[in-house]
């Protein structure tokens, strides 16, 4: 399975295109929240924003807790049973943009949707909607701080990637074909 970071302002109109078939002919696209994307950008008015498994509504629609928003699993079927969120990780800002319909929440923090999924045409999209903006309080642990972020990760692109064995093998079987020719 191969993963690339892009970052959006950096995108030719060609390449907008290009991710966006991608994701409609079965591939995957994680998108996290930051400084300048979701509401804090104009993801809204962008290419991005028919991909996105959420609704933007407006500009920096933010919730900000400097004590914490604890970080849950809404769907713990989706996350390996090793993580232990017993631990309390917490994210600080969150991006308060809500799921669109069919959309399914598979994480939250403080209680707002804080990872959100979603299928498009044959494709899948992740939405990470907390950031690593804040500055946490000694005794509270920051999800990114915290030993099993990479495993929930994880789990967010395997669910992404699947099918990716079978799209590879017909990509390779074309390939033959191609160069047999």
């Amino acid at each position: 399975m191969n993963f690339r970071l892009i970052m959006p302002r950096d995108i030719s109109l060609e390449r907008r295109i290009m991710i966006k078939e991608f994701v409609e002919a079965g591939g995957g696209l994680m998108v996290f929240g930051g400084l300048m994307n979701l509401s804090q950008g104009e993801d809204h008015l962008s290419w991005l924003g028919e991909l996105l498994p959420v609704s933007i509504k407006k500009y920096k629609d933010l919730a900000i807790e400097p004590k914490g928003m604890e970080l849950a699993a809404a769907d713990k079927a989706f996350f390996p049973a090793r993580i232990d969120w017993s631990q309390k990780p917490c994210a600080f800002t969150i991006d308060l943009s809500q799921p669109k319909e069919g959309a399914k929440v598979l994480a939250t923090a403080g209680g707002h949707p804080a990872i959100v999924a979603k299928d498009f045409g044959k494709g899948r999209v992740i939405a990470v909607l907390v950031n690593q903006m804040g500055n946490p309080e000694a005794e509270r642990l920051a999800y990114w701080e915290w030993k099993f972020w990479p495993h929930v990760v994880g789990a967010c692109l395997k669910w992404l990637g699947q099918g990716y064995e079978a799209k590879d093998a017909t990509a390779e079987a074309k390939q033959e074909l191609d160069t047999e020719a």
